[in-house]
């Protein structure tokens, strides 16, 4: 109903609907939605059909569900419960794809020039790292995230690790992160923070 609620034709018989038109609309004025097809049916009827994004993260902000974030890197406004969804918990924003811009911060001389499309928001390696993590985070412990030090957690041992913003050699940084951690509880030590950002200076 909220979509066929944006479709307006003014008036205008069926004939004259465009469908690329009303698809491009939807797909501008929903982030969720994925895909969108409409075709018109005489004499007065106009068909909508529309593929969702699956959400794939919850992103909160002081514990706060803000955002859903799918595979591709695609961010939307929560819609329902977010259980089952990988949770990281930020005090900032996601990283974006090289070369992503603010395009609401751009002001066109003809509006009909702006690109309304929809594209990823949320940097693909970071969407990577984050399923990554997902599957050795230590049981009871939330997946954190700071723009400065990327994602990581509050370890039990008492310190917390940090392992950078994207997936690139993160293989390699958590075979890593466990030889360090038996050496430091071998050692009795008492680290505050452990940062696995960059592989040659842990």
């Amino acid at each position: 109903e909220e979509i066929i609620g944006t479709i307006t034709v003014g008036g205008s018989p069926v004939v004259e609907v465009v469908p690329a038109e009303v698809e491009k609309s939807i797909l501008a004025t929903f982030s969720e939605i994925a895909s969108a097809e409409v075709s018109v049916t005489l004499p007065d009827i106009i068909n909508v059909s529309v593929t969702e994004r699956q959400p794939l993260i919850a992103w909160l902000k002081e514990g706060q569900v803000t955002m859903w974030i799918d595979k591709d890197g695609y961010g939307f406004n929560p819609r329902g419960d977010s259980t089952g969804l990988l949770a990281v918990h930020s005090v900032g924003e996601p990283p974006h794809p090289l070369g992503w811009i603010d395009t609401s911060s751009i002001t066109y001389i003809n509006p009909e020039e702006a690109d309304t499309s929809v594209k990823p928001i949320v940097d693909p390696e970071f969407v990577h790292a984050v399923e990554t993590l997902s599957t050795i985070l230590p049981s009871g412990t939330d997946l954190l995230h700071t723009p400065e030090t990327g994602l990581g957690w509050n370890d039990p041992n008492g310190w917390q690790v940090y392992f950078g913003s994207d997936s690139e050699k993160i293989d390699r940084k958590l075979t890593e992160y466990e030889t360090i951690v038996n050496t430091i509880l071998a050692q009795n030590l008492h680290p505050v923070m452990i940062s696995m950002e960059f592989l040659h200076a842990p």
